[in-house]
């Protein structure tokens, strides 16, 4: 049976749950969150898509809210009104792009270009096992992502954009990296293991 959060919890960053499901005693009850939370998600296998073209307002990181996924898992035996506590898990991985020059300082950047070096899908639709917690992309995999940048100026100092990726799964990552001002292309490469 699905949780829903209670009334109380809307907008709260600590939530009461309810269910209607039916409670035995002496019966442990395993429950799975996720979010965001998606209507059409009516099992454990939780079907998105991780966008190959992402868009940064300035030096906000707010974009990323809405492209991650997170999850956890809940044993419960009885019903509570004490909150039990719940640490959720990332399943994607974040990106933080350092971005300084003197050669290029005030030109306006359009755009990053992240290239996957090893072959790595980076993004595209994907379903995640909440009980395993393995992650598979469909056959739409990108191992490229754009990160369109709006109000981004180049400088000495670092300007730092932010993107939502494949997770790395502890193997290393080589990335060739493209940063696209309107007058000129600046290409790069790092490497990341997380």
């Amino acid at each position: 049976a699905p949780l829903g959060p209670a009334a109380i919890s809307t907008g709260e960053p600590e939530g009461l749950f309810y269910t209607r499901m039916p409670w035995e005693r002496s019966k442990e009850y395993l429950f799975y969150l996720y979010a965001p939370y998606g209507e059409s998600n009516t099992s454990t296998l939780i079907s998105g898509s991780l966008s190959a073209a992402q868009m940064q307002n300035g030096a906000s990181s707010s974009h990323v809210d809405g492209l991650g996924l997170a999850y956890a898992a809940v044993t419960a035996s009885e019903p509570s009104e004490t909150p039990l506590a719940v640490t959720l898990k990332q399943v994607f991985g974040y990106l933080d792009l350092s971005v300084s020059t003197s050669k290029w300082t005030g030109w306006t950047m359009e755009s990053i270009q992240i290239e996957s070096l090893t072959d790595a899908a980076l993004a595209g639709s994907y379903t995640f096992d909440l009980t395993s917690g393995k992650l598979a992309f469909g056959s739409d995999a990108s191992k490229s992502l754009l990160l369109r940048i709006s109000d981004g100026s180049l400088s000495g100092e670092p300007f730092h954009a932010y993107a939502v990726t494949a997770p790395s799964a502890g193997t290393p990552q080589r990335y060739g990296i493209t940063v696209t001002s309107p007058v000129s292309t600046m290409p790069g490469s790092f490497s990341r293991v997380t």
